[in-house]
């Protein structure tokens, strides 16, 4: 199979190496996956591209998704052989999703291997990381990252597929998460709490429940990686088995502002993603949704604890008008946000059971 897949790729002078270590940066939305990305790609061994969502949405087999779809909480089933069918179909979701540039070369590449029963998870996203059209440089003979934050949700497929692989889990306080998601996107505050608390368990219960794999996953928190960007990035490169970068904290960070730019050049990312602050020196609502937020922390103490920093609040802090007043105002925000996506998630599930009746 390999030596045809090989023989074709030579043939119709396509790049196409399995890369012998593959490298996946996870984490909850708004976690700091993306400036990590931006620091792991300054390494002159690595190269990488803009997220994929190739588990989480590209791979799904309905044309039209739900917002459980888009955004997983959960695995979900993924094909080991990628039919002729599903490539049209994941071709929809990769120019949705509109990061990946993919030519109409590759494209017809792609297509020719799935009408042969060649085509298998691996392979595609290789050949897709290798031909993506944001990639200008010799980049063969380098480690690839992908970097999609909810493939926190795939572990199980990323290992089973590339068991080399290493993966790379990024954490962050609770609190500032939500807060960054509610800034940037105007994600609803107890959404983006419960999310956060969904992804962050899902690898925990991987972990749990494939011990011998934990060797194969680093660990790290945004506030770590932001108080000291060289020791963080240098571990990751020891973890990988990569030389170590020498450059001072204050370059680190102004070059990964730089390779931000190049690795989503012409992407909607670049407009939204500085909107990332510091949740020090945010809005004038900070000390309201902090108490809001640590209160609806507690609801999950035990099993989030880990995850939000310590807060000094009596519960005389939760009594006046003006936090009343905003923890309504946030409840019915997150009341509308579901039943929005519920109605609309309705209406999509029953137009695919009228089009199976039709």
């Amino acid at each position: 199979m390999i030596n045809d897949i090989l023989t074709l790729a030579r043939q119709n002078r396509i790049n196409f190496v399995c890369s012998i270590k593959p490298i996946f940066i996870v984490g909850a939305s708004r976690a700091g996956t993306t400036w990590l990305q931006s620091l792991l790609s300054l390494h002159p061994w690595i190269f990488t591209i803009p997220e994929t969502k190739l588990f989480q949405q590209v791979l799904d087999s309905h044309k039209v998704l739900t917002f459980s779809e888009l955004y997983p909480q959960q695995k979900k089933p993924v094909p080991f052989l990628i039919s002729k069918r599903q490539l049209e179909i994941s071709f929809n979701h990769l120019d949705a999703i509109g990061f990946i540039k993919l030519s109409a070369h590759i494209r017809n590449f792609l297509m020719s291997l799935a009408e042969k029963n060649l085509l298998d998870v691996c392979l595609l996203l290789n050949l897709i990381m290798y031909n993506a059209g944001n990639s200008k440089e010799n980049i063969v003979n380098k480690f690839w990252v992908e970097k999609t934050p909810r493939h926190i949700f795939f572990l199980e497929d990323i290992f089973h597929y590339f068991p080399n692989a290493r993966v790379i889990c990024i954490y962050r306080d609770l609190i500032d998460q939500a807060y960054s998601g509610y800034r940037t996107f105007g994600y609803p505050i107890i959404e983006g709490l419960i999310d956060g608390f969904k992804s962050y368990n899902s690898i925990d219960k991987y972990i749990k429940a494939h011990p011998d794999d934990e060797l194969k996953i680093f660990r790290v928190t945004y506030e770590e990686l932001k108080a000291d960007p060289k020791q963080i990035l240098n571990n990751i490169f020891r973890f990988l088995g990569i030389l170590p970068l020498d450059l001072s904290n204050e370059e680190l960070k102004k070059l990964s502002q730089k390779s931000f730019l190049n690795i989503y050049a012409n992407t909607s990312m670049t407009s939204w993603q500085p909107k990332m602050k510091n949740f020090d020196h945010v809005g004038q609502d900070k000390v309201l949704f902090e108490k809001y937020t640590y209160m609806l922390s507690l609801l999950f103490r035990n099993k989030t604890k880990s995850l939000i920093r310590p807060r000094q609040y009596s519960y005389s802090d939760f009594f006046s008008i003006k936090f009343i007043l905003f923890g309504i105002k946030h409840f019915f925000l997150y009341a509308l946000f579901l039943f929005k996506t519920k109605v609309k998630e309705i209406a999509i599930l029953l137009s695919r059971h009228l089009k199976k009746l039709g």
